[in-house]
């Protein structure tokens, strides 16, 4: 008899193994899956961080270079690997509501950093004056042409494009001129 209730048991002990092994691995699969999403997630913020960073930098030289007429040398810099198709401008805003809320104070219009791609968009108030010149190569004016200097420097109108680079701005403003002239360098055609 006990080799008899034996034999049942290991055999019903045997039947149960792959049910359980079926419970397993869809466990299994469920705490891949959300550990997948919950690192996705995680490397998502740490580029979010990372990008406001390089552009809360980014303001402080245009802002030091435009409104206190220092020169500046910095590094434009994204992170890799983030966010697919972005883009970096200043663009002028001239609605109060909008400005108001973007730059903490009241004012009619304001000057915008900002920094679009598919999987994330965020704004940052420069105060600088909305009429601010950045000259391109297309019209240097006050701006001397650096384009065949080694390694060659290319001018860049901050309002159409700021692209990853190493950078050197200065403040050009003719005396008794009433809006800022700024010149924006970026080092080399990368």
């Amino acid at each position: 008899m006990v080799l008899f209730m034996a034999l049942v048991f290991g055999v019903r002990g045997q039947e149960a193994a792959p049910f359980e092994l079926l419970v397993a691995v869809i466990i299994m699969g469920f705490v891949l899956t959300v550990g997948a999403i919950l690192m996705d997630q995680w490397h998502n913020e740490q580029c979010k961080m990372q990008i406001d960073n390089a552009l809360q930098d980014l303001k402080v030289n245009i802002q030091s270079t435009t409104n206190d007429g220092f020169p500046t040398r910095f590094t434009f810099r994204l992170p890799a690997g983030c966010f697919k198709e972005s883009e970096v401008k200043l663009k002028v805003h001239g609605n109060a509501p909008f400005c108001s809320s973007l730059c903490g104070d009241a004012r009619d219009s304001c000057v915008a950093l900002e920094y679009k791609s598919k999987g994330y968009s965020t704004r940052l108030c420069v105060n600088i004056p909305k009429v601010t010149n950045f000259k391109d190569q297309s019209s240097p004016g006050e701006c001397r042409d650096r384009s065949t200097e080694d390694p060659p420097y290319e001018l860049f109108d901050l309002h159409e494009s700021i692209p990853m680079g190493n950078y050197e701005m200065f403040n050009v403003t003719p005396p008794n001129h009433a809006f800022p002239v700024v010149c924006a360098y970026r080092k080399g055609r990368q």
